[in-house]
């Protein structure tokens, strides 16, 4: 599976059989893996023997907070006055980013999706489910799509999925025949872990699978 990234093209899924000298490896992390390329000893297919497996650190655990860039974040967003702060920041995204004009409200919606926290601390007490949803109702034609779509463009942070033809196991995962054998393939939210998913035109969702990711979406878990 490629690794998570922004990028303005779409890559390929490959399914490979491979195996693993060893034990450890997390099914959603990306690995630097070494490897030779052998036939099979039964059906003479072309197998990979992976011999050395390292994570590899994606855009988010390479960013490290420093004294100047904490410097310039706080005399870009610091302010004492917030509902000024963000009309600033909406309208200027508004004019430059999304080009859909009266929709500040919409923007500032998704701009605290973006920005909420994986989880912290209040009155000394370690809340787990810091990270914001937002379900948006309009009617067609009023700037939702094209809204999201620009900020992801735009943040390069993202992935937008459509829901009116995707399954459950395309969204949270499933078991895949690999040969003989049964894997686990992850969906697009556990591949998204720590990152944000637009899921757009929801009501093309069944109500089985909206229940069923309730247990994902609450406590942050994929299970299969």
């Amino acid at each position: 599976i490629p690794e998570l990234d922004f990028s303005a093209h779409e890559q390929e899924y490959v399914s490979r059989r491979s195996f693993y000298v060893g034990h450890g490896l997390h099914t959603n992390r990306a690995y630097e893996m070494y490897a030779v390329t052998i036939p099979h000893p039964q059906t003479q297919h072309a197998t990979h023997l992976i011999y050395d497996a390292k994570p590899s650190q994606d855009n988010i655990e390479m960013f490290k907070m420093t004294p100047e860039l904490y410097d310039k974040l706080s005399e870009a967003f610091q302010t004492n006055d917030i509902e000024e702060k963000f009309r600033d920041i909406h309208e200027d995204m508004t004019y430059n980013v999304t080009k859909i004009y009266g929709r500040e409200d919409l923007i500032t919606a998704m701009d605290l999706v973006y920005h909420s926290p994986l989880n912290f601390y209040f009155q000394g007490k370690f809340i787990n489910r810091g990270w914001m949803e937002c379900l948006i109702i309009g009617d067609p034609r009023s700037g939702k799509t094209e809204t999201a779509q620009g900020m992801i463009r735009h943040y390069k942070l993202g992935e937008f999925v459509t829901g009116e033809n995707v399954s459950f196991a395309g969204l949270i995962g499933g078991m895949q025949q690999n040969g003989k054998k049964w894997t686990i393939t992850w969906g697009k939210i556990p591949l998204n872990d720590r990152r944000l998913i637009v899921l757009d035109e929801v009501s093309g969702l069944s109500e089985h699978i909206i229940r069923n990711m309730s247990g994902v979406r609450s406590s942050g878990v994929a299970e299969v």
